[in-house]
């Protein structure tokens, strides 16, 4: 954290506050990358003490990296003062000399006593926090660092414990929506799908494969444009292109779907109609983005409509070609179908008949077929009746 244990003339032991003026970087991380070559002098510009901000004297600094401690321990000095005749320093530097290594044998053995135990301590605590075990404790020290050192470790185990404890609980929670949503996805009648700008498949739902008989995979990044007939394509971008020209909602839930009927390409060859409801995929700045939307599947009813007009053909060409005379009527009387059978036999043109009244419709008042008319709608019976 490049604070000084001892260093004269600091107010504090903050070692940022020293900036080397020529090279303008921190002279503390100069002295850090000099305790690689620790035989190599670094060597600056410095002010002295009776001198200050004067940066014209040369220092040089020795710096060595203390493993143990992960301490810098450094020695520098002005060079002017090394200059001074070696017989008056000699006697200095080497009781200097005696003195640092009596101090440092000294602290060698006072900090491998009392620091090797607590140390050892820790790094088991953290080897055992690491493999996962966060209820870790420590012995108190003398020492202010490794007991603040140890607390941290302790703080850090017991939140880590509750962070664990809490993923835990949310990746059940997760594991469980997951699985409803899965079952929700493969089990749903409909399919649930997004596209991109260009209609490429971002996500669709595992019902998929129920339906078309592809499996999501197989269709993820596969471009609608393939995934549907071109004339059917060719129907929804044209109903599309009316829908983005309007003015954009607000937001993706206050815009109306765009219902439209689609034939997709099965997997065994066939096609199958689906019923798209698609909805605008916009961002924050009203953007479309892409699409969102289901899939129902409406072959069924395709082909009961077909059936259904079919039948109708069939009966309008039978009615048509009828030698008996046939008229339709709705529930208030008016004709909404004769045949020329029926215009043959009234002697009336068919035109007159259709959108007629039967009420007041003399040929019918005349045979009493008017009477008849109210007696087979009244009763829901059928009613015969000859007449020439």
């Amino acid at each position: 954290d490049k604070k000084f244990l001892i260093f004269p003339n600091l107010e504090d032991n903050s070692g940022e506050q020293l900036i080397n003026p020529i090279t303008n970087r921190s002279l503390l991380d100069e002295l850090i990358e000099a305790s690689k070559t620790p035989d190599s002098a670094h060597v600056y510009l410095w002010d002295k003490p009776d001198r200050p901000n004067d940066f014209r004297y040369k220092k040089q600094a020795y710096t060595a990296y203390f493993e143990p401690l992960d301490w810098y321990i450094s020695a520098s000095y002005y060079r002017n003062e090394v200059e001074i005749p070696v017989n008056e320093f000699r006697s200095k530097i080497i009781m200097l000399a005696a003195l640092f290594m009596v101090v440092a044998f000294l602290a060698s053995l006072y900090f491998s006593k009392v620091l090797t135990t607590p140390i050892s301590e820790i790094a088991i605590a953290s080897e055992r926090i690491a493999d996962g075990d966060f209820e870790v404790s420590f012995s108190k020290t003398r020492i202010k660092e490794i007991d603040s050192l140890a607390g941290s470790l302790v703080n850090m185990g017991s939140k880590l414990d509750e962070m664990a404890t809490s993923l835990l609980e949310e990746k059940e929670h997760f594991e469980k929506s997951e699985e409803k949503f899965r079952f929700l996805t493969e089990n749903m009648a409909d399919i649930i799908w997004t596209l991109d700008q260009d209609f490429k498949t971002t996500y669709i739902s595992p019902s998929v494969a129920r339906i078309l008989g592809f499996e999501s995979k197989q269709l993820m990044s596969k471009s609608l444009r393939e995934m549907i007939t071109p004339e059917t394509f060719k129907q929804f971008e044209k109903q599309l292109t009316v829908i983005q020209k309007k003015a954009l909602p607000s937001s993706n839930s206050a815009q109306p779907a765009l219902v439209v009927e689609v034939q997709y390409y099965h997997a065994d060859g066939s096609t199958v109609w689906m019923e798209n409801s698609i909805k605008l995929l916009l961002d924050d700045a009203k953007k479309i983005v892409g699409y969102y939307g289901s899939s129902r599947d409406i072959t069924g009813r395709k082909l009961a409509q077909e059936k259904t007009h079919e039948m109708m053909q069939f009966n309008e060409m039978i009615i048509a070609k009828s030698p008996v005379g046939i008229a339709i009527y709705d529930e208030d009387g008016i004709c909404i179908e004769a045949n020329h059978a029926m215009a043959k036999l009234t002697g009336q043109p068919r035109e007159a008949i259709l959108f007629h009244d039967y009420h007041t419709f003399d040929v019918y008042r005349g045979a009493n077929l008017e009477e008849l008319a109210e007696m087979a709608l009244f009763e829901n019976n059928l009613k015969r009746k000859e007449f020439k």
